[in-house]
């Protein structure tokens, strides 16, 4: 595998982020790492100084140098990781050592380093705690067992099989002398543990990080074995993107692509071929196996002259496939490329008449016509009686046909006010653009301001070169002044009155009699009870009288009295807010009651 990942970082996963495996047919990716990317990637790493924790400082310093940036102070740096670094904690040490192999090695005190290591490197240990003690161990130069690493790694590796565990025992595996045959061999199984997306990736459980870790520990663990990983459609894909702007025209007729590699690496010498050319509105097929030039400035770019086809105007589908010069069995990707560019033209507008007529068309319509880019010389003078037409063809000036455009707006503006109001126009069968304005019917909208406003044209579409804005000509309207509402002319934007919460208004409460009486009602059980109770006698001597029981009580009658007092004169927000009040003293007064009782009853 091409790229290079730092050992159990997460740098991994922003490196082969588009190294997924493929399933079922070659997959072609559309981007890669560029130069401003890497740089974007360079100052993520960099900006993370200062350090707060050895992990990141483990991260940021692999990614600066890998994107090839400039390192902390070593100095500053190690005395850092020295004064953050567990004794205890293999992660802790592990990590220091990683950053300090990035820096170019730092000399740490780690007392018992050896012992503590060595120690995790066992069959009950996870897998990850016996390769960050593997890997920490290399990186200070300390005694492995290569035997017991590998022993410990299978025997924990049947306590937890997960993809991620398997990704560390592949990348330790890789660095181990000895057999490595059955951690090769796991290789397939753990592939068959991916899961499908979209029928055309596979990721693990865990996401990216994951997918990446291994992913990179199986081609390395491959390259150790020296044999091919066995990883069906997975080695170096090849990305294709667009290199020329996305538009073709008369002037840009050439269409750049770029074969590289993830990183953006040259490939070699291939010979790249348009296999189609497919218009994606009327499914026309315009180019066939006709093969891209080699461009002479760079030897990733090969261009290709589109407008020789004589495309017509609109968005094109180009599939794309390459055979390097060398065969390479690790490339994948190489057929079914797709790239997408369209075919833009410039428009011209035609047959432009605007003008006056009544709405009962009764006289002839006064119109005129003008010629783009001029402005009528008169202003149009129209009442609520009257309508504005306005007629015009776009014509495409590569076919010389008429079309219409997906954005055609008439656009009324208050010399005046600056107030803008807009209308769309649209093309009918014959592509015959119509824009009818009903001054009366469209007083309202316009707030019934009369007055000047300028009248423009506004053209355009993802596929015109050359859209434009056209102030055609000033228009007087009148519109009947008895209909304007007096809040019509107001600023829509200017400050409302603030709204004020009102409580609907108590019903009107029954008399005083007739309340006496329910309540007396209402009440009458209770009396009840108590003379039960006076008749049968009452064993209070069980009642604890401690401050937990009386102020439970207290508390208990107060929110019944907090209720009465709702119903007669508090608001509901007052009344939660004296309910909140009274909730906490409540519930620590009722915990700790019904604590003491419980050990009482334990205890009797």
């Amino acid at each position: 595998m091409t790229i290079q990942c730092v050992k159990m970082a997460k740098v991994c996963s922003v490196l082969v982020l588009m190294t997924v495996a493929v399933v079922g047919k070659a997959l072609t990716p559309s981007t890669f790492l560029t130069t401003v990317d890497k740089e974007r990637l360079r100052a993520v790493f960099q900006d993370a100084a200062p350090y707060q924790d050895l992990q990141s400082a483990h991260y940021s310093l692999q990614g600066i140098k890998l994107m090839g940036g400039t390192l902390p102070g070593v100095q500053d740096t190690c005395k850092f990781l020295q004064s953050k670094i567990d004794d205890s904690s293999i992660a802790s040490i592990y990590h220091a050592s990683e950053a300090s192999k990035a820096l170019g090695g730092c000399k740490f005190d780690v007392p018992n380093a050896q012992q503590l290591l060595s120690g995790s490197i066992s069959a009950t240990s996870p897998v990850q705690d016996i390769a960050f003690a593997f890997f920490a161990m290399r990186n200070l130069g300390l005694t492995v067992d290569d035997k017991a690493v590998s022993s410990a790694l299978l025997e924990a590796l049947k306590t937890d099989d997960s993809p991620l565990s398997h990704g560390y025992s592949f990348m330790v595996a890789a660095e181990l002398k000895g057999d490595i045959t059955k951690f090769f061999d796991n290789i397939e199984d753990v592939i068959a543990q991916a899961d499908e997306v979209d029928d055309i990736y596979v990721q693990f459980e865990g996401g990216l990080y994951v997918t990446a870790l291994v992913v990179d520990g199986a081609y390395k663990l491959a390259e150790k074995a020296k044999k091919a990983p066995t990883i069906a459609e997975f080695h170096i894909p090849v990305a294709v993107s667009l290199a020329s702007s996305v538009a073709v025209s008369q002037s840009e007729p050439v269409v750049k692509i770029r074969v590289t590699d993830l990183m953006g690496g040259n490939l070699g010498p291939v010979t790249v071929t348009a296999d189609s050319a497919r218009h994606l509105g009327d499914e026309a097929i315009i180019i066939s196996k006709k093969q891209f030039t080699p461009s002479s400035s760079d030897v990733s770019l090969y261009e290709l002259n589109f407008m020789e086809a004589k495309p017509a105007r609109g968005f094109y589908r180009l599939t794309v496939s390459l055979t390097p010069k060398k065969p390479d069995s690790r490339l994948i990707g190489t057929s079914g490329a797709e790239v997408e560019v369209k075919v833009t033209t410039k428009v011209s507008i035609e047959s432009v008449e605007i003008g006056v007529a009544d709405k009962d068309q009764t006289a002839a319509a006064r119109t005129t016509k003008l010629v783009h880019p001029n402005k009528a010389q008169v202003p149009l003078e129209a009442d609520y009686h009257q309508k504005i037409l306005m007629r015009f063809v776009l014509k495409d000036k590569l076919s010389n046909q008429l079309m219409a455009a997906h954005q055609t707006f008439v656009r009324l503006t208050n010399v005046k006010t600056k107030q803008e109001i807009i209308f769309v126009s649209e093309a009918d069968a014959a592509l015959l653009n119509k824009f009818d304005l009903d001054v009366g019917a469209s007083a309202k909208d316009f707030g019934y301001q009369s007055g000047r406003y300028s009248l423009e044209l506004i053209v355009g579409d993802a596929i015109i070169e050359n859209p434009f804005s056209w102030n055609l000509a000033d228009v007087d309207l009148t519109f009947p002044e008895s209909a304007a509402p007096a809040s019509s002319v107001q600023n829509q934007y200017t400050k409302k009155p603030e709204i004020q919460h009102m409580f609907r208004e108590p019903e009107k409460r029954p008399p005083a009699p007739v309340s006496m009486t329910f309540t007396a009602l209402a009440l009458l059980p209770l009396v009840i009870l108590l003379l039960l109770w006076l008749k049968i006698g009452v064993n209070v001597s069980n009642f604890p009288m401690t401050v937990s029981a009386i102020g439970f009580h207290a508390c208990l009658a107060a929110i019944f009295g907090l209720y009465y007092c709702y119903w007669t004169q508090l608001t509901m927000f007052q009344t939660l807010r004296w309910l909140g009040v009274l909730a906490v003293p409540t519930f620590l007064f009722g915990n700790r009651l019904l604590s003491s009782i419980a050990s009482k009853r334990k205890s009797a």
